[in-house]
């Protein structure tokens, strides 16, 4: 039998590790993952040291464990706009403008610097690799649901997967466009992904 402390122990070790993801999220976002120290998480989240390292081994561990927050935060976001969809209050075509809201600029600009930094780092770069395709699997399984209710299926020799890249990459294409060049890029997300409807998928 566990002990009676222990249901209270976990709670106060899982809003330890929330509290640290959650002043990852601000530290990161203001100073960059290279220039943030563990004692600047722990100063922000008001822990030691050694609460960190009993909840993660290194920033990159923390970093994965924000990544998969957003992640869920971004599934969750893409599933209300399914269910929109499904409600019938809207049709596909005009829920693709709302597909670039679920990416905060701030966030963008420091997943992409951990991407940078994954590229120099075998071990970081696998680790990404593994969340990216646990989101893809998530996001595959959305976008199969809206084609279904708007009559679609893919073109012989594509799979939804496929698409689930092409998505991605037109998001985070726009995105990186956006940083630079914010006014010239309006409009421009849901256009690609338009295109990318119309090309990859056939009326059922």
């Amino acid at each position: 039998m566990a002990p009676a402390g222990a249901p209270l122990a976990k709670r106060s070790r899982a809003n330890t590790r929330e509290r640290l993801i959650a002043a990852a999220y601000e530290v990161f976002t203001s100073t960059g993952f290279q220039g943030t120290s563990v004692e600047d998480l722990c100063l922000a989240a008001g822990f030691t040291r050694g609460a960190f390292y009993s909840n993660f081994s290194s920033q990159e561990e923390l970093f994965l464990a924000l990544w998969d927050r957003e992640a869920r935060r971004i599934v969750g976001g893409v599933r209300a706009l399914v269910q929109i969809v499904e409600s019938g209050q809207v049709g596909l075509p005009e829920i693709l403008d709302s597909f670039d809201a679920l990416t905060p600029r701030q966030w963008f600009q420091l997943n992409t610097e951990f991407l940078l930094h994954a590229l120099r780092s075998a071990d970081a770069a696998r680790a990404l690799a593994r969340h990216r395709e646990r989101l893809r699997s998530e996001l595959a399984t959305l976008i199969t649901a809206l084609l279904a209710h708007d009559g679609r299926r893919m073109r012989a020799g594509l799979e939804v997967r496929d698409l689930t890249r092409m998505v991605i990459a037109a998001h985070e294409g726009v995105q990186h466009q956006s940083l630079v060049e914010p006014r010239r890029t309006a409009g421009l997300e849901a256009s690609m992904l338009g295109a990318l409807l119309e090309g990859c998928t056939e009326r059922t």
